[in-house]
């Protein structure tokens, strides 16, 4: 082409251009230039193109921004790819597994915490991306690693990385100075290569379980008068209020446990290190090994330090680049969009919701965490049953039990959802026992792990008289003359007398044979059988298993092939799993805060609101009371002291008490958790 010169800058700009030279270099042929013209056949093409994206302009506009995403996200990925020698780290002395997803605000304030499917959905990830070569974690103390069911899924996912052909790596100054240290080694044992220091003396002695007792403190001390009736005599909620010492038949349930958990962990440990299980028995009686020792019998592999683990990597990589290293939680945000593909856009795409219920059930609605109240479970899943983009829902039970009333409320929404067509999936984490295996039971299909806690299938029922207490103090109370012998039944100012204590026994005898009706009619077992099952026994997974009080043991993934199943899709169909109801965003939670307005006027609102609907003023002022935004503590330790809360409720409250005195339970936390169920 020629060139078209600029015109020089003292050349008047109304003057024209000089035209360029045509003159031929000598031994130069110059070819005339060939004008291109369009087919006809191409003209028809893009007049049918242009006419279609005239008709059907935001069809147009949407693929088009289709493939720009596409396009962008391509270059992205290749962008983000470093080779083959990419290792993900995971810190567990920062890190914290979550059992419940994070919200915005939490991923905020606390970066490092991960979500534990979201680490393990992320690792699957990783085990299939060729440019990952392994991980390396830094192994703690157990108070970041979640609980045994937790621990099992992550070592589950451990053993699908390495099937993958990835390298595992573990390292490690300590694994903690508490008596859970078998628990932190059992979570490494699966990895291929463990680095732990030659100063460092191997704790793998083990873990006592045991309980604590308030009797004397309560009788004795405070003089609190306790009654408690139990159902039957496994169930050992009430023990901690009763007793001074384990009763023979609790002392059987905790060693029973204790043997069946530390059986499945050992068994483990010996099949990954490759020693026989009396030579790993052995070594737990001795408790505490020199790292070469250790290293002698493969309890570790390598003794060294960080630098040892990391060294180990790079060789691994066989690459003279340096090692490139990403945080689980930086891998995660980069790579893992399963909310965010095409794939979720489709209108075929099934749906599965997952509802996460941790801590005590109880009545009423706060939106507190750690709580599970019916009166919010119920919106959600009313809220699931009505969403027609939602299939089926896996609902994560993680509770040890509470009312009956609330989880009576539960399971009959769990009912209705099914009813309308929706698949359930119950998937039990560390714990479903009373009465988080209650509202287990309406599931189609019910998923434990092996270290699960379930069942215990008894009922509770009691009260405190705390009259002395108050007397102690100087406080005494007075009452009315009862025109109804049962008025002051349930007050905590006074004992039950021998009438009233039958009354009890009746209530008590009529919600555990509720309880055993239901487990009968859902389990599709006899009620013989039943009766043998319940007495307030609880089971770990892999013998609610045997029992038939479960249907399949596995993980949460486990759980979602469950729900693919009963939707009619293979295991390896795609379909999108999102949590329900989502956590909100920060803008959310800034813009639900704005809108609400201050205490002062929220309060005026509900009184306005109270007395628009003729509420007396006694309740408009309780429900003013409700609403300020004193301290939750005060308010739970007011209400405990007025008696005005489920013994469930109490219970919580003693334990969080016991936990910042230090004199927490040593135990298994479900072994003194199961609340009034």
């Amino acid at each position: 082409p020629h060139a078209i010169h600029a015109p020089n800058q003292h050349t008047k700009h109304n003057q024209p251009m000089t035209a360029p030279s045509t003159r031929q270099q000598p031994g130069v042929v110059i070819e005339p230039r060939q004008e291109f013209n369009w087919s006809d056949e191409s003209l028809e093409i893009l007049d049918t193109a242009g006419n279609w994206i005239a008709r059907h302009p935001w069809t147009t506009a949407l693929l088009s921004f289709t493939a720009f995403r596409m396009i962008q996200g391509g270059i992205k990925a290749i962008k983000n790819r470093k080779g083959s020698n990419l290792f993900i780290e995971i810190d567990f002395t920062k890190t914290a597994l979550k059992k419940d997803p994070l919200d915005s605000f939490e991923k905020w304030m606390e970066p490092r915490n991960l979500y534990y499917r979201d680490l393990i959905e992320t690792l699957d990830l990783a085990a299939k991306d060729s440019s990952v070569a392994g991980i390396i974690v830094r192994i703690g103390d157990m108070s970041h690693l979640g609980g045994l069911s937790t621990i099992w899924q992550f070592r589950e996912c451990i053993k699908r990385f390495r099937e993958a052909g990835k390298k595992t790596i573990a390292f490690s100054e300590s694994f903690g100075e508490t008596g859970e240290n078998l628990f932190v080694y059992y979570m490494i044992s699966g990895f291929e290569e463990i680095h732990i220091p030659r100063s460092v003396f191997i704790p793998i002695n083990g873990r006592l379980f045991s309980g604590n007792f308030i009797n004397k403190l309560l009788e004795e001390k405070l003089d609190i008068h306790v009654q408690f009736l139990a159902r039957e005599k496994y169930k050992n909620f009430a023990n901690m209020y009763t007793e001074e010492k384990f009763t023979p038949e609790h002392r059987e349930h905790v060693e029973r446990l204790q043997r069946e958990l530390l059986n499945m962990i050992t068994n483990d440990i010996a099949e990954d290190r490759g020693i026989s299980r009396e030579q790993l028995d052995k070594l737990i009686d001795e408790g505490f090994h020199k790292a070469a020792d250790a290293k002698s019998v493969n309890i570790i592999t390598h003794v060294g330090h960080r630098d040892s683990a990391y060294q180990s990597a790079v060789a691994h990589t066989q690459v003279e680049k340096e090692l490139n290293l990403m945080y689980a939680e930086v891998y995660n945000k980069r790579f893992n969009k399963k909310y965010k593909t095409l794939k979720n856009m489709l209108p075929w795409t099934k749906r599965i919701a997952v509802v996460h219920l941790s801590g005590p059930i109880l009545s009423g609605s706060d939106k507190e965490k750690n709580r599970i109240l019916s009166d919010d479970v119920a919106k959600t899943l009313r809220a699931a049953r009505k969403d027609k983009l939602i299939h089926a829902v896996i609902i994560q039970v993680n509770s040890p039990g509470g009312s009956v009333y609330a989880s009576d409320t539960i399971f009959r929404e769990i009912q209705l959802l099914k009813e309308s067509g929706v698949k359930v999936v119950v998937f039990q984490a560390d714990v479903a026992a009373s009465g988080g295996y209650w509202i287990s039971l309406p599931a189609d299909k019910v998923i434990a792990t092996p270290f699960t806690l379930t069942g215990s299938i008894g009922v509770v029922f009691g009260k405190l008289n705390i009259s002395g207490m108050w007397k102690k103090i100087g406080i005494t109370f007075d009452h009315a003359e009862k025109i109804h012998n049962r008025q002051d039944f349930f007050s905590t100012l006074q004992s039950w007398d021998d009438k009233e204590l039958g009354e009890a026994n009746k209530l008590t005898d009529n919600f555990y044979d509720e309880f055993k009706d239901m487990v009968a009619e859902q389990r599709k077992l006899t009620r013989g059988e039943v009766d043998e099952l319940a007495q307030g026994k609880v089971y770990t997974g892999k013998e609610a298993l045997a029992l038939k009080l479960v249907d399949q043991l596995g993980t949460f993934t486990t759980a979602v092939e469950a729900a693919k199943e009963l939707l009619g899709l293979k295991k390896d169909d795609y379909a999108q799993v999102v949590n329900f109801p989502p956590t909100p965003t920060i803008g959310k939670m800034i813009v639900r805060s704005l809108l609400s307005g201050s205490d002062e006027k929220r309060n005026s609102r509900d009184e306005d609101e109270a007395r628009r609907r003729g509420m007396s003023t006694q309740s408009v002022v309780s429900l003013v009371y409700q609403s300020t935004g004193i301290s939750a503590y005060m308010r739970r330790m007011g209400a405990m002291l007025r008696g005005d809360i489920s013994l469930g409720e109490l219970h919580h409250e003693v334990n969080a008490l016991c936990a910042s005195a230090g004199a927490r339970s040593q135990g298994i936390e479900a072994y003194s958790f199961d609340t009034s169920m």
